[in-house]
């Protein structure tokens, strides 16, 4: 970590002990700056500014218990663009991803839903000059104030400033708790440039704070500016060529490869001959060329009744395993339910059930059985949704009958879920399956007509969350005389 000034050196380590609930608030008046943001988890609060859609930044010692970034230990809600806290003006948010500089004093914030329609406060390379006037604005105490529900700023001169960190001054104001993470920025050409996040104060002219020295320190934004950029760019996925197993309405399966999965160019590998007979039900493709029946009867000979699932593994050249691992899966034969099951990244299998509650599959390849063949309940309340996708590690695709489409992340690791339901898209409805390599790639099947059969590609970015294509490339066509389709889910994932 980078050295503190000695004005703040006595006090840092208590005052950033304490950041989200004790933490830092301004001493000074009102203000309305629409990138401002509160973060509360578990009774504590800090402050922040967003510099992206979908990012805030605020300081690392808001998450002690998430030193090194990832999931969030504890659940934390952002409001964005809502100056009065009592109105509902702005974004509510929640933390869905945290990563650390490398000083480990500030920490970005992925939200689980961009911000739409709020600007972002300006990043700038250019370093902060002693002397000049900045502008501090956070949601902690005030003088009068020990919970206030307004954004407060002040006005502030640039004190020390050295390779790392600066210090504000003023004769009757300091941050105070509440304000870690608070941004200090200056009007620049009618825009707020951030110059510094706070990350301590002595919180002279506090609320409860007898204090005769000044002085609040903060990272300087400068030095942040390229990482902030690398880290709120759009993200990068890296792709093998994509197994696709299309099962035909004859019990025939095909495998394709789709060499185009990372950016929709069409470039296949067409088979010449199927490699399998009796797929009458419902595959499910996982990685490493596990490939799941949900076997329909083929007939007397067929000792396995409709239902039973079989995992397969395609080694490249031939078929191993096929032994039962599951039985009374045969709704997913239905039209209700043909939809409602899918297969992410690590080859956990998710499916909405009959009473509407989704349940999660772990297989062990050590046991060779699921962990809980019964499935593990992580959500209810799916039963709105006829379709769901995995497209990632723990990322789902929710669609519900009118089209609308949403995204879900849940983390196997933490138990939680990183996003939930927001609202990525409409107008899905009018395909018939909807399929993923991984990497937030979506294949949908749509065919209005026979002539007219189609395959589109799709992909979404988190990190922004945007679609780098929304409308669908064209990648195939004559998709329309199979019975199922489902791609090697693990043939894409971020790489940055």
């Amino acid at each position: 970590m980078p050295r503190r000034l000695s004005v703040v050196a006595a006090v840092a380590a208590a005052m950033v002990t304490v950041t989200i609930a004790p933490a830092l608030a301004v001493s000074g008046g009102a203000g309305s700056y629409g990138f401002a943001a509160k973060l509360t988890a578990d009774g504590r609060a800090c402050s922040g500014a967003l510099v992206a859609p979908a990012w805030v930044i605020t300081a690392a010692s808001c998450f002690p218990e998430n030193a090194d970034g990832g999931s969030p230990v504890k659940d934390t809600t952002v409001v964005v663009g809502r100056s009065d806290l009592s109105t509902t003006n702005g974004v509510v948010a929640h933390v869905s991803t945290l990563v650390p500089d490398a000083g480990h004093t500030v920490m970005l914030a992925k939200l689980d839903k961009a911000a739409t329609g709020i600007a972002p406060v300006t990043l700038t390379s250019a370093a902060p000059v002693a002397g000049t006037t900045v502008r501090l604005a956070g949601f902690g105490r005030t003088a009068t104030e020990w919970l206030p529900n307004l954004l407060h700023t002040n006005t502030f001169t640039v004190g020390t400033v050295d390779a790392a960190q600066l210090v504000l001054q003023s004769p009757d104001s300091d941050a105070c708790k509440g304000d870690a993470g608070a941004p200090a920025f200056q009007e620049v050409d009618g825009k707020s440039v951030l110059v510094g996040v706070t990350t301590s104060s002595l919180q002279h002219g506090c609320m409860g704070v007898e204090q005769p020295q000044q002085g609040t320190t903060e990272v300087r934004a400068d030095t942040l500016a390229a990482w902030i950029g690398q880290q709120t760019a759009p993200q990068q996925i890296s792709c093998t060529p994509a197994t696709v197993w299309s099962q035909r309405d004859d019990g025939l399966l095909w495998k394709y490869v789709h060499n185009g999965p990372g950016d929709g160019s069409i470039s296949w590998v067409t088979p010449t001959a199927s490699v399998g007979s009796g797929w009458l039900g419902h595959l499910l493709a996982g990685p490493d060329g596990v490939v799941y029946d949900i076997h329909k009867n083929t007939g007397t000979a067929d000792p396995n009744p409709d239902g039973t699932l079989k995992r397969w593994v395609w080694t490249g050249t031939k078929w191993t395993g096929g032994g039962k691992v599951g039985s009374s899966w045969q709704r997913y034969f239905t039209p209700e339910y043909v939809n409602r099951i899918t297969v992410d990244s690590q080859g956990r299998i998710f499916a909405i059930d009959t009473t509407g509650a989704l349940r999660t599959y772990a297989w062990n390849n050590t046991t060779g059985t699921f962990d809980n063949p019964g499935g593990e309940v992580l959500g209810t309340g799916w039963a709105q949704y006829n379709s769901i996708t995995a497209a990632g590690d723990g990322v789902l695709y929710a669609r519900n009958p009118a089209g609308n489409l949403y995204r879900y992340q849940y983390s196997a690791a933490t138990k939680t879920w990183l996003q939930r339901a927001e609202l990525v898209g409409s107008g899905w409805q009018k395909f018939s399956e909807i399929f993923s390599p991984g990497g937030d790639v979506l294949y949908g099947r749509f065919f209005p007509t026979t002539a007219n059969a189609k395959l589109l590609w799709f992909r979404r970015d988190d990190r922004t969350d945007t679609w780098i294509e929304a409308t669908g490339k064209v990648v195939g066509s004559g998709w329309n005389t199979q019975l199922h389709v489902a791609a090697d889910p693990s043939a894409c994932a971020p790489s940055n």
